[in-house]
């Protein structure tokens, strides 16, 4: 009958949290044993200078989380890696403006809805494919100062609209910072941007708009490959270098 199958569907996913929680329990105790240092929350390190680096979340399950500027008095400055226990989604994720480096990978398949940059942010370096895969839909990015983005930093998302501020660079020779953002229809570069990394939009295939700004001087190699959508663009008067195979693929333009 449906009501035993319906009770028994209730059995199974008891018993499927039950194991869930079982396994995260046993994650935590395995990255404290693995880690020198840790609170309820975070695995850390301390760095060369006497900051601290975070290495794993073990807090409980959140929608949002802040993560903090200081932890145990120590300015949090870098974000290794972020090991996660167990399947933890996160609503919105904020990131410090103390933080300065985030790792190659440190991210990866981390599932994040809404990703902020706090303001007054000191990052520096956003690591390769760090973000990569994580689902995000809404990025904040900061505006304070000159930061550099990596191969596939934000690569494999679910981005619908982006607004590149000024600030933003591509580190040398750096692929796909923004590549295969499948879902990503408008692009908006502010008024001082420069320069459009290596692929950098690469094979996002429901691309329609791109804002280019005056003053825009480079314009890199496969920058809009594959962007099949695409239909119209101006390329500003300023552009010294549009580099190889920068429209490739964009079989509307």
């Amino acid at each position: 009958s449906s009501r035993s199958a319906d009770e028994k569907e209730k059995i199974e996913a008891k018993k499927r949290a039950e194991e869930e929680k079982i396994a995260a329990e046993k994650a935590i105790k395995d990255m404290i044993s693995n880690y020198k240092y840790h609170n309820e929350t975070y695995c850390y390190d301390i760095t060369e200078g006497g900051n601290l680096k975070i290495l794993a979340y073990i807090g409980n399950p959140t929608e949002i989380l802040a993560i903090p500027e200081k932890i145990e008095g120590l300015t949090v400055t870098e974000i290794q890696t972020f090991k996660l226990a167990g399947s933890i989604h996160f609503q919105t994720v904020i990131i410090p403006k103390t933080i300065k480096i985030i790792n190659d990978r440190a991210f990866k398949t981390v599932k994040i809805k809404k990703l902020i940059f706090a303001n007054n942010s000191q990052i520096e370096t956003i690591g390769k494919w760090a973000f990569y895969d994580c689902d995000i839909e809404e990025l904040i990015l900061p505006k304070t100062k000159e930061f550099y983005v990596s191969e596939g930093s934000f690569c494999r998302n679910k981005l619908k609209k982006i607004s590149i501020p000024k600030q933003l660079q591509s580190l040398f020779g750096a692929w796909g910072s923004f590549a295969m953002n499948n879902e990503l229809e408008e692009v908006i570069f502010e008024e001082g941007c420069e320069s459009i990394g290596k692929a950098c939009y690469s094979y996002s295939i429901n691309l329609k708009r791109i804002i280019l700004p005056e003053g825009l001087k480079k314009i890199g190699p496969g920058a809009f490959k594959g962007c099949s959508e695409l239909d119209e663009i101006v390329i500003p008067e300023g552009v010294e270098s549009l580099e190889a195979g920068a429209f490739e693929g964009c079989s509307n333009l």
